[in-house]
């Protein structure tokens, strides 16, 4: 199976959606492996687009503390995956799903406070211009839009890569 390195997500970018979270660390309770400090990561999908048919190997690190906690397909010790040029994974996935924990690193300098009404007109055209594809732009919309409900106001600050990821092998 053919490795590849790749420095992030393909097309470089999530939106890490706050309130107001204290900086913490990622450092696990004394009596267990559970991190009462770390943030839910959801949804940071993975999609890859080979210009042809490819047996990859994915693995995901987390250089500042975190860890997978949910995935689809099953993440194991990594993925081994055949995309073919569509960007279908294994004949059924449009893109690697998983949810993790981490430590509260993500940057809070740059970003933008939307109105709840306004929320989804934003991430089409904000997606748009970082390069996201409409199905890519389709599948962020149709899982935040129906969660992001509870406040009047959201505050969407974007990530790098570099923030994100140390590397994924």
């Amino acid at each position: 199976m053919k490795t590849i390195k790749i420095l992030g997500l393909p097309l470089v970018l999530f939106f890490y959606l706050i309130l107001s979270v204290p900086f913490q660390s990622c450092e696990p309770d004394d009596d267990d492996d559970e991190c009462d400090t770390c943030n839910m990561v959801y949804k940071p999908n993975i999609y890859i687009y080979p210009n042809e048919q490819i047996d990859l190997s994915v693995k995901l690190s987390f250089p500042m503390g975190g860890k997978i906690v949910t995935s689809i397909p099953e993440y194991g010790t990594g993925w081994n995956i055949v995309v073919d040029t569509s960007g279908l994974i294994n004949n059924t996935y449009s893109f690697l799903f998983y949810e993790s924990t981490q430590p509260d690193v993500w940057q809070r300098n740059y970003g933008w406070i939307i109105q709840i009404d306004k929320l989804e007109s934003f991430f089409r055209q904000n997606m748009t211009d970082y390069g996201f594809n409409e199905r890519e732009i389709n599948d962020f919309i149709e899982y935040w839009i129906p969660r992001l409900n509870d406040y009047p106001l959201y505050s969407i600050y974007p990530q790098t890569k570099s923030i994100i990821y140390d590397q994924v092998e």
